[in-house]
This record gives C-alpha cells, structure tokens and sequence, in this order.
C-alpha cells in the first residue's frame, strides 16, 4: 500500500511540474508575441531553451505576422529538425507577399528538409527574379541531386543572378554529395 500511495505522489508532482512548465511555455510565448527588438529575442531564446515541448509555441508564433517574430521563432524552431516545421514553413509560403515568399525560401532552403523539393520547383518559373533566384539556392541548400535537371533549365535564364544562383547550387548539391555519400542510398543529413 505504501508503494502504491507513493507511485500516486509521484505521478501527482509530475503531473504538476508538466502543468507549471506548459504554463511556463505559454506565458513566455505571449511574453515574446508582445515585445520587440532584444526582448523579443531574448524571450524566443528562453522559450526555445524549454526544449521540445516549446516547439507547438514557436510553430504558432511563426504564423503570426511580423517579420521579426517569425524570423526569431523560425531560427529556434530549426535547431529541433522537426517534421512539423517544413509544413508551417509551407502554408506561410502560401500566403505571402514576393518580398515574403523569398524570405520564406530563404528558410526552406536552410532548413534543408529534402521533402520540401517538390514544393519549390513551381518557384524557378515565377515571374519574380528574387523568388526564381531564392527558389535557386533552397535547391541547393537541400543538396538533393534531383533538383540538377531544374537547376540546369535555369542556364537559360534572362537574369544573370538566377543563372549563377543555380550553378552555385549545383555546386553545394555535388559537395553535399560528396560530404554525405548515404544521401544517395535515401539516408538524409537532415535525419542525422
């Protein structure tokens, strides 16, 4: 009976701290939704500092508006290579304006989740040389050798910026390659 009243406690004080650090987590996430500048990323930096339970936090702060509050929670956000994370990074992609969908590029591309692929090709046709030149380098980033054929219909482009984007990006694709010879075999560095 001791031992079962002791379990109960045990489990009962568990339950509390989880509670207490869930309240933890929300507060610092309003906290951060509220400040600017060196207090909002003071506070992104504490919030991401809880760990993997604060990552629903950040993901929710990356679809709120303002560049810094979603630049800020981003960078933490990817330090966890969570699933989750190329999804919110997509459906902002979606609604963004072109100066935002570059920015947004910019972040698929480092955070460097092969599964994004697909989901960029569209973006080396925009009529937008920052979005074709930002979808360029998100290629590259990633590093996987089947984005070469797309890169390569990039040699024609108008613009030269787009045209040496995707030849640098075939460059860090061939040096990823290199770098991480599994990648070839469908193991990803991203997986690592």
């Amino acid at each position: 009976m001791r031992m079962f009243v002791g379990a109960v406690l045990a489990l009962s004080l568990t339950a509390s701290a989880m509670a207490q650090e869930e309240a933890t987590i929300e507060h610092l996430a309003e906290q951060a939704r509220a400040a600017e500048g060196k207090q909002q990323v003071e506070l992104l930096s504490q919030l991401a500092s809880k760990g993997k339970p604060a990552l629903e936090s950040l993901l929710a702060l990356m679809a709120e508006d303002g560049r810094a509050l979603w630049n800020g929670a981003m960078q933490h956000a990817f330090k966890f290579k969570d699933s989750r994370v190329l999804p919110a990074l997509l459906r902002k992609l979606d609604g963004a304006n072109p100066d935002g969908k570059s920015a947004v590029l910019l972040a698929i591309g480092n955070h460097q989740n092969p599964e994004a692929l697909k989901e960029l090709l569209p973006y080396l046709k925009s009529p937008s040389r920052a979005i074709r030149v930002a979808a360029a380098y998100a290629l590259g980033r990633i590093g996987d050798p089947s984005a070469n054929a797309a890169l390569d219909a990039l040699a024609t482009d108008p613009d030269h910026s787009v045209r040496w984007q995707a030849k640098k990006s075939r460059e860090w694709i061939k040096s990823m390659v290199a770098k991480y010879p599994d990648r070839l075999k469908g193991k990803s560095w991203w997986d690592d």
